[in-house]
């Protein structure tokens, strides 16, 4: 026993020794906090987690505890499984599970929160080396979705620190099954100091690492972009609630510090936070290439200039004049010399019909739109008479309504 309290009093001076190397900066929240934990009794918190969905705050404790409470540390309820618990996380905010981690057997356990049940574990011994010290084991964890961290399985992330070493452990779990797989995909020591708890922020993609009584930021790759003292002693577990919004760099979040000596859960507000630029680019409007923005008739040849920018020259008809109109949506090109009637789909012909035997020297080409179809009205000269063809054009097929013949 005696041996046992040398190293773990030594293990505290190393830590305290590589903290000292490590500037810290004054804490940046309100000095001030509000404390959540009359409602806890008896209890050694060891680890939260805030619940977006539920709006609640989760805390653990190494007497195999696990408690929520409103915000304002109200109505709180209280559940034993047994077990040395040390770190907290919710993978999926829209489920009913939140996961545990044992200090020593290293093991992960998903609670049902709806039925107050541990419902699976899985051993995470195969994957973390074994302490020196089985009381400085696995001390914080945190979740990362998968779309923070790219794994070959599609999963997110869970990473576990070890209170010996503080070195960070990211393990791909297969939580579909009971006892599933586990795989070690990494591993970093930010510090080389106890670890108290980690937790991970989807607003901001930070990675928080309580070491005692120092606060670091850091990216997943374990670059320290602030080191902060944190109020209070022994604290055991950390936790945020960020809203970030897409017209916003910065914010203030608000902060819970969970501490096991004096018993405690502390809520600090304006906890500055440095939100991702979020950047809309709206696609650009898909264009219909066969759109027709407008045409041209020289002679015999149509100029054809589409809405997405590209042109096209037709010569429909080896007479000396043709006539042009566009359909009712503007993505057919209808032409005629008097003899014919043609429908151009973006340069490719679609159907021809003949208005009479031979080619007129005076003939009008007319084009009247209903909702979803045409009428195409072709009137030319022969003799003494005045003789007008009527189509309908739907779906790309000319259909003849009519010929009358008039004298003139």
């Amino acid at each position: 026993m005696k041996k046992q309290f040398c190293t773990i009093i030594f293990s505290m001076i190393l830590s305290i020794l590589m903290l000292s190397s490590v500037f810290a900066a004054t804490w940046p929240a309100d000095t001030t906090g509000t404390e959540l934990a009359g409602g806890l009794g008896t209890y050694e918190p060891s680890g939260a987690v805030w619940h977006s969905r539920l709006g609640q705050l989760f805390v653990v404790s190494d007497e195999g505890l696990i408690s929520k409470m409103n915000a304002d540390g109200s109505s709180v309820t209280t559940w034993n499984i047994g077990g040395d618990l040390e770190g907290i996380a919710v993978a999926d905010p829209n489920s009913n599970y939140v996961y545990v981690i044992n200090e020593y057997p290293f093991a992960l356990y998903q609670f049902d929160i709806s039925t107050g049940t541990k419902t699976k574990s899985w051993d995470l011994s195969t994957v973390v080396p074994a302490p020196a010290n089985t009381r400085l084991g696995l001390e914080g964890m945190t979740y990362i979705p998968s779309e923070d961290y790219s794994t070959s399985s599609g999963r997110g992330v869970f990473a576990v620190g070890s209170q010996e070493t503080g070195t960070i452990y990211f393990l791909d779990i297969d939580t579909s099954t009971n006892g599933g797989s586990v795989t070690l995909l990494r591993s970093m020591k930010p510090l080389a100091a106890s670890l108290s708890d980690l937790f991970y922020d989807r607003e901001t993609n930070v990675l928080y690492g309580l070491y005692d009584s120092t606060l670091i930021e850091m990216s997943l790759q374990g670059t320290i972009t602030a080191t902060y003292t944190v109020p209070g002693s022994d604290q055991e577990g950390v936790t945020l609630t960020t809203s970030c919004s897409s017209t916003t760099t910065t914010t203030a979040a608000t902060i819970y510090i969970a501490s096991d000596t004096p018993a405690s859960v502390m809520k600090y507000g304006n906890y500055p936070v440095s939100c991702p630029i979020v950047t809309t680019t709206t696609p650009p409007a898909t264009i219909d290439p066969n759109l027709i923005s407008s045409e041209t008739i020289n002679g015999a040849t149509i100029t054809v200039n589409y809405a997405d920018g590209h042109v096209q020259e037709l010569t429909p008809y080896s007479t000396s004049t043709v006539q042009a109109a566009v359909n009712y949506d503007s993505t057919r090109l209808i032409t005629s010399n008097g003899k014919y009637v043609s429908v151009y789909k973006n340069g490719a012909l679609m159907t021809k019909v003949k208005v009479t035997t031979y080619t007129p020297s005076i003939y009008t080409l007319s084009v009247t739109h209903e909702s979803s179809s045409d009428t195409v009205v072709v009137s030319y000269k022969r003799s003494n008479k005045l003789i007008t063809a009527t189509y309908t054009l739907q779906n790309d097929a000319l259909t003849r309504v009519s010929t009358t013949s008039v004298q003139v």
